[in-house]
């Protein structure tokens, strides 16, 4: 028996995972706020697994007795050339406003400011009180056909769907996410690759976006925790098993583990 522990946004996909929790037979607790005490962790200590925002990780892992695991923020810069295609870099907020060639900038942990293509670094919204010293990537611009949402544990694809086309979102007006199968069997071939290599570090669980360029053929986007990503489309029943990988025992450490925030 696991517990599934939901943060306080109502969203379609924590209502969808709610569900699949519910057909496995598992417990489900939606927290009232983040804060350390708005859970008993005597009512969710049959295995929880966290789904929601980085901010439940950071105030209910550590009560609850378990470490998530997410990409480290090097993971990306320091992939092998042949599955990024493109020059990614670990920098600061600071280095990014200095920059005066167009580039694609996203900040490593939050959402503190919009990621995409800045023509000019000082454009990253500007008004905004955001630390230089943050840390964001700073990635060689390449135009994305199409991006395909992964949710991978254990070096296997538990389920995948169609993200973006050509940066809008995919779902249709029926509300599905569709994908051909030619496209599928392109994005699954490069993802087999990536994740049959033994020489690639990669976390035990974790969301991987890869897209197809439209010069450079397929590479890895970005890769992001899976239990603070969206599901776009993909199996919540199969996004469940990922993100129970994810969630371990503290005492069961992984080099992958978030780290308590301050």
């Amino acid at each position: 028996m696991r517990t599934l522990v939901l943060s306080p946004r109502y969203t379609d996909d924590s209502n969808a995972m709610w569900r699949a929790a519910t057909d496995r037979g598992w417990d489900g607790v939606r927290v009232r706020s983040y804060r350390p005490d708005a859970i008993d962790p005597a009512g969710a200590k049959k295995g929880p697994v966290l789904y929601g925002e980085t901010l439940l990780a950071d105030a209910l892992a550590d009560p609850l007795g378990v470490v998530v695991v997410e990409p480290s923020s090097t993971w990306l810069p320091s992939l092998p050339e042949v599955y990024r295609k493109r020059e990614v870099k670990l920098s600061t907020l600071g280095a990014a406003r200095a920059l005066r060639v167009t580039t694609f900038v996203k900040p490593v942990d939050e959402k503190i400011f919009k990621s995409r293509v800045y023509d000019d670094g000082a454009m990253i919204d500007p008004d905004l009180s955001i630390d230089d010293t943050e840390a964001v990537h700073i990635s060689q611009v390449v135009q994305f056909e199409l991006e395909v949402r992964l949710f991978v544990a254990n070096r296997r694809v538990h389920t995948y769907s169609a993200y973006l086309r050509s940066g809008v979102l995919a779902k249709d007006d029926s509300g599905q996410w569709p994908i051909a199968d030619a496209e599928a069997r392109e994005a699954m071939r490069f993802a087999n690759e990536l994740l049959g290599d033994p020489g690639g570090a990669l976390p035990e669980a974790r969301v991987l976006d890869i897209g197809r360029t439209t010069d450079r053929g397929w590479c890895v986007v970005e890769a992001n925790p899976c239990w603070a990503s969206g599901l776009c489309g993909c199996d919540p029943r199969a996004a469940l098993d990922v993100c129970a990988v994810a969630c371990k025992p503290v005492h069961e450490p992984s080099r992958w583990c978030r780290l308590p925030m301050g």
